[in-house]
């Protein structure tokens, strides 16, 4: 029978124990009841701090791992001062230990509590400003009915255009340069356990990161409260799905965003990049894959647009690869801190506003305030910035629950009958039918919506006489080989046949 690693609760002795064995629940060490059955623990050094994956003793050969703790004499050993490690179960404590992580972020949060009035009175100066220009923007009744709700609502209107016109010099990016620089000559033949910097990589990563939240993620008009609205006259806007790491995809598709943008810019055109989230867990590749794509955000800021995915969450993250990854190849470098605080800035919503259209994208669902499974939901308006969202968290259980249904809900082409929604077998956010999905987008005005979130062979679905598309943009996917594709909207083109799908490997060249 397997083996696995368990844990006394009172002698805090580690052992390996067969199946038959943990069922006895008796521990070898003081033969009392308790014994911790679960093979995979979160290890703590109390000295100096440093964190492993217990699993990891597992996969342990003759060449012993740094960023694996020693089991010596039925103890977990920190390799690094020989220190007993403390234990915790990585499902029952993720919570407490979720704290700890993002404890040093905390100041963050206070100064932006503390700074919030200043911030609404610089937006209502702003919307002043501008007022005289608002007759060139489409103004919908969406934007008509914001005039008559409370004043905190009315100046973050999102009239402007996101971050659109930021242009961010070289010199204000040198770690982005160089991480650009890399991927963009390396023809791929990149190494997991290998990134820029070699010795300083955890270096260099943390100075992108800080540009990244800095400078792209820290302009003034991203509100994460309301989604991110901008208007095209003319031009593309391009939709990719989940990457979860694959690095060849990303490649690909980057290199045939830049040929577009080149185009765009020698026509006057307007073009906008979407990245839809899940970006980590799922490959080895997963680092390297989002330092790519925060690189070429970085480069094309007023561009590219990067949206948050269910996997961009500490809880998610720390249990799918993406922890275990920068513990195996980047060990005790603290980095799985650092994205987490990236993470939690990351807009939901992105709208494309387009004489009277409007696209919505996000990476889950359409949300909608729960009631009994037969009962039509409320349906709330969040592209006016009616409905607020509160997702600028770690994890998603401090979430409102409207943000946790749009980084985790999922379309049904089909329900019951008599049921309008129902529970979602993942354990978050719910599964949607097609009278919700019409009601949502009469309420907030929308006449498209692109989501990721899902695994199809052919790496796309659509739903509700075309009008929700999913789209998926990893092509190996675990054991699954996946036909995976981006979504092209050309607003050039009638609104009935202005959209195509790219297969990434074939079409993208």
């Amino acid at each position: 029978m397997a083996k696995q690693i368990h844990i006394c609760h009172h002698c805090k002795h580690a052992f390996y124990y067969s199946e038959k064995e943990a069922a006895s629940k008796l521990c070898r060490n003081c033969l009392k009841e308790g014994l911790v059955v679960a093979d995979r623990m979160i290890v703590v050094c109390p000295t100096c701090l440093r964190q492993y994956d217990s699993h990891l003793i597992e996969k342990r050969s003759d060449k012993p791992l740094d960023n694996a703790p020693d089991l010596q004499l039925g103890m977990l050993i920190c390799p690094k001062d020989q220190t007993p490690l403390e234990t915790h179960g990585i499902k029952e404590d993720i919570g407490r230990i979720t704290d700890e992580i993002f404890e040093k972020f905390a100041k963050y949060k206070l100064i932006q509590q503390q700074e919030e009035a200043e911030y609404i009175k610089k937006l209502t100066a702003l919307r002043q400003e501008i007022s005289s220009d608002i007759s060139t923007h489409p103004i919908t009744d969406a934007q008509e009915s914001l005039e008559t709700v409370e004043p905190i609502v009315s100046p973050l209107l999102p009239i402007i255009s996101g971050f659109k016109e930021i242009h961010i010099s070289d010199e204000k990016i040198p770690f982005a340069n160089k991480f650009w620089h890399f991927y963009q000559n390396s023809d791929l033949q990149v190494d997991s356990d290998v990134y820029v910097g070699d010795e300083k990589a955890p270096e260099m990563i943390r100075g992108l990161l800080e540009e990244f939240s800095d400078l792209y993620l820290g302009n003034e008009f991203l509100d994460l409260s309301i989604p991110l609205v901008e208007s095209i006259n003319q031009g593309k806007v391009y939709y990719v799905g989940d990457t979860h790491g694959s690095i060849i995809d990303t490649h690909k598709c980057i290199q045939f965003f830049l040929t577009q943008i080149q185009k765009a810019q020698e026509t006057n055109e307007e073009i906008l990049i979407v990245f839809d989230g899940d970006y980590v867990d799922r490959s080895p590749y997963d680092i390297h894959n989002i330092l790519y794509i925060f690189s070429f955000a970085l480069k094309f800021p007023q561009y590219v647009r990067v949206l948050r995915g269910n996997h961009e969450d500490v809880t998610i993250s720390m249990n799918y690869g993406f922890w275990e990854n920068i513990n195996k190849y980047l060990p005790n470098s603290y980095l799985f801190n650092d994205f987490g605080y990236v993470f939690m800035k990351l807009p939901l919503v992105h709208v494309v506003r387009h004489d009277a259209k409007q696209i919505m994208c996000v990476h889950g669902g359409i949300p909608f305030y729960d009631r009994e499974f037969e009962e039509l939901p409320i349906i709330p308006n969040i592209t006016a910035g009616l409905d607020r969202l509160d997702s600028k968290y770690s994890n998603m259980d401090e979430m409102d629950i409207l943000s946790q249904q749009i980084l985790w809900s999922d379309p049904a082409a089909e329900l019951p009958p008599g049921m309008y929604f129902l529970p979602s077998p993942r354990g978050a956010g719910f599964t949607f039918g097609e009278e919700i999905f019409n009601r949502f987008c009469e309420i907030n005005k929308v006449d498209r919506v692109v989501r990721g979130h899902e695994v199809y062979l052919d790496g796309h679905r659509e739903y509700f006489q075309d009008r929700l598309f999913s789209i998926f943009s990893c092509s190996q996917y675990g054991t699954q080989e996946i036909t995976a594709k981006i979504l092209e909207i050309d607003f050039s083109k009638p609104w009935t046949s202005n959209w195509r799908l790219l297969t990434i490997l074939t079409d993208l060249n």
